[in-house]
């Protein structure tokens, strides 16, 4: 397992990028922030990333080997998050009773590009049995909002920040979960956590992200994935789960035993464990 400064300032620069590419900071070059960056190795002691192209990222610009890197990749929680009918009270809550329900789950952030779910949703308005729910709160919620309201998207409900009780009941609410991101190249060394609630919930997902998390989803055969930022291809993608509830509902399936047999957060804490223990004993 790596314990070197030197990959830890590579790994810190690799998380500024991240933070750049979402609109965060407008600090030009990198080099403005590489002393930061240096200090935050200085207290690191095993690297920590969220996909295992990240790692090897990190890894050629450090001049690490691949043998002293242990990948301990994201996971779901499959005993707390589990498939379910749906929640009653909220279908009423929101109107969605009959609606197939396309939803985000999670911040409502300048990373997501979720004005995409806007785009989308302008056009299908006329069809008024699909329906775009937005669960979470965020810097761009307001934006948001204001803008669904001034171009009367009835068809978009933002529910707004609930209660970690009531974030499965809203998985359980979902015929789709939406997982976007910014088309930015940084992105394309992501794992996004939301896509193993979805996985362990049998929702299946559109995945507008490119990259690893995109040859994820393909290999669980667990949703579709879309160009990012596209609002044709995320309707398209909609249009056709909608259409075909049986092969949509096969792709929840085929996502909770992927996640059951390759991402059981149990075991992968373990493993962690296990590595932790490992570095400790030399």
């Amino acid at each position: 397992m790596l314990a070197a400064s030197r990959s830890h300032q590579s790994a810190a620069l690799l998380w500024f990028e991240r933070a750049r590419a979402a609109g965060l900071l407008q600090v030009e070059p990198v080099a403005d922030y590489e002393g930061l960056a240096r200090t935050i190795a200085q207290y690191a002691e095993l690297p920590c990333d969220y996909a295992d192209a990240s790692l090897i990222a990190l890894a050629e610009a450090s001049g690490v080997t691949a043998d002293k890197i242990a990948v301990v990749r994201n996971s779901a929680d499959i005993k707390g998050f589990t498939p379910g009918p749906k929640p009653e009270d909220l279908l009423k809550r929101h109107g969605l009773e009959g609606k197939f329900i396309a939803a985000y789950i999670g911040t409502i952030g300048m990373a997501h590009g979720l004005g995409t779910i806007l785009a989308a949703a302008e056009r299908m308005k006329v069809d008024a049995g699909i329906a775009f729910l937005l669960v979470g709160d965020g810097a761009e919620r307001e934006a948001l909002e204001r803008q669904a309201r001034e171009c009367g998207l009835d068809n978009v409900i933002f529910a707004g920040s609930v209660g970690k009780a009531d974030v499965l009941r809203y998985w359980r609410l979902s015929d789709a979960s939406l997982v976007l991101l910014r088309d930015r190249p940084v992105f394309r060394h992501v794992l996004p956590s939301k896509m193993f609630e979805a996985m362990a919930t049998q929702t299946p997902i559109v995945l507008g992200v490119l990259g690893e998390s995109a040859e994820l989803l393909q290999r669980a055969g667990a949703g579709i994935v879309i160009q990012p930022e596209s609002a044709e291809a995320l309707e398209k993608a909609i249009l056709q789960l909608a259409g075909n509830r049986e092969a949509a509902a096969e792709m929840g399936r085929k996502g909770r035993r992927f996640v059951e047999a390759e991402f059981d957060r149990d075991k992968l804490a373990a493993m962690m464990l296990e590595e932790l223990r490992s570095v400790a004993a030399r």
